[in-house]
């Protein structure tokens, strides 16, 4: 029924436990990828039962399961509510009713640094608004068994299909690195959108649907979108339905894109400043 993919998987998985001593998956069964579907040779109708009962793990220690969290991608919607909510304030700037921007303005603030750290801090406020709760969660799963092994091996996808195994530790600082990348891009995004619209509400509409991209574009290694899949990112396995790229050019796309929206956010308001078009008529 399965294949011999998730029988070497599961031997080698089982392997390098037995031999670290580390705290196993509670109930240690088959290991599973995402191609384990199409390579089922049984009946598809009972492929879903039968995986949950081959192949069921419950996650009941803090970092397994902040690893099948981040795998799953559950804090992404998180993020993006985050960032509607937040950004709003972008728009609102560029309101006719709101004068906050122009009065700083004539009293010698810069309208691009105040963007700039209104930016920085929504970067780093949600950021912290994933890590806290991660963290409750973390310390209060101590309350009730082991925090696990950081050095428990998940598979990692290679570019010809092949599959070898990293540490959690390393699964999750590509998972971090990349959720921080998104949350930049995500408010450069509504930034861009802010100043184009001057509408808090348009920007909100605009940002998610070019969110939602992601779930359409998903072969373009040039583009972000791709990227957005932070989990699949983080195991390869996004890189690998790609057939190119590594995780470092994901690093390097969600950095540019950031970095190029911001300057032409930034770019835009100058020139919104320059023929007096700070305000909505």
């Amino acid at each position: 029924m399965f294949s011999q993919t998730e029988l070497t998987n599961s031997v080698q998985e089982l392997t390098i436990v037995t031999e670290k001593r580390l705290i196993p998956f509670f109930p240690a069964r088959q290991l599973r990828d995402e191609l384990t579907p199409e390579r089922y040779s049984g009946d598809p109708d009972q492929y879903a039962s039968i995986a949950r009962t081959a192949g069921a793990r419950f996650y009941t220690n803090g970092w397994y399961f902040i690893g099948h969290m981040l795998r799953n991608n559950w804090l992404l919607p998180l993020i993006l509510v985050i960032i509607l909510f937040y950004g709003t304030a972008f728009a609102s700037e560029l309101n006719q009713a709101h004068r906050h921007l122009s009065l700083l303005t004539v009293n010698g603030v810069d309208p691009h640094r105040l963007w700039l750290s209104r930016f920085a801090l929504g970067v780093l406020t949600t950021a912290a608004a994933v890590l806290v709760p991660v963290g409750l969660f973390l310390a209060g799963s101590l309350l009730f068994s082991p925090a696990g092994s950081l050095q428990y091996p998940i598979l990692l996808w290679h570019i010809d299909g092949s599959e070898t195994f990293i540490t959690l530790a390393a699964f999750l600082g590509r998972g971090a690195l990349l959720l921080f990348l998104v949350i930049m891009l995500g408010f450069a995004v509504d930034m861009l959108w802010s100043v184009l619209t001057r509408n808090a509400l348009l920007a909100a509409v605009l940002t998610a649907l070019t969110a939602g991209l992601g779930f359409f574009i998903q072969r373009t290694p040039w583009l972000p979108f791709p990227y957005l899949n932070v989990g699949a990112v983080s195991n390869g396995f996004a890189l690998y339905r790609m057939g190119s790229g590594s995780f470092a050019q994901a690093v390097l796309v969600l950095t540019l894109w950031s970095i190029v929206l911001l300057a032409g956010a930034l770019g835009l308001l100058q020139r919104n400043r320059r023929y007096g078009y700070d305000f909505r008529n």
